[in-house]
């Protein structure tokens, strides 16, 4: 085998390991973001209510359900475009671009 060869499929694998690395850290925020709503009402039923078995079954099937919901809303767009595609495009800030088109006076140089 030539070394330039091996070096080629060392660089692929490499670059298609940081890919996958970023899909999957994508992935994460956006399960992450139901999850944490449906942990802060599960915490909000717990403590408004008397904290009782009940009160607890309740503020754990809302964790449970903020979990499942934000598993198949990441998958979701996992296999439709990307969850990196779709972590940018909420990631940009098309309110902030208009400014600075607007306003080239104050953009950084």
């Amino acid at each position: 085998m030539n070394k330039s060869n091996t070096s080629k499929n060392w660089d692929e694998y490499f670059i298609s390991s940081l890919d996958n690395l970023t899909k999957i850290i994508a992935w994460f925020k956006i399960m992450l973001s139901p999850f944490l709503i449906g942990i802060l009402l599960g915490g909000l039923v717990y403590y408004l209510m008397y904290p009782d078995k009940m009160a607890w079954i309740l503020s754990i099937t809302a964790t449970l359900v903020g979990l499942v919901i934000g598993i198949l809303w990441a998958n979701k767009h996992w296999k439709n475009k990307s969850t990196v595609w779709f972590m940018s495009r909420i990631m940009a800030s098309p309110e902030l671009n208009k400014e600075e088109k607007e306003n080239p006076s104050n953009q950084s140089k």
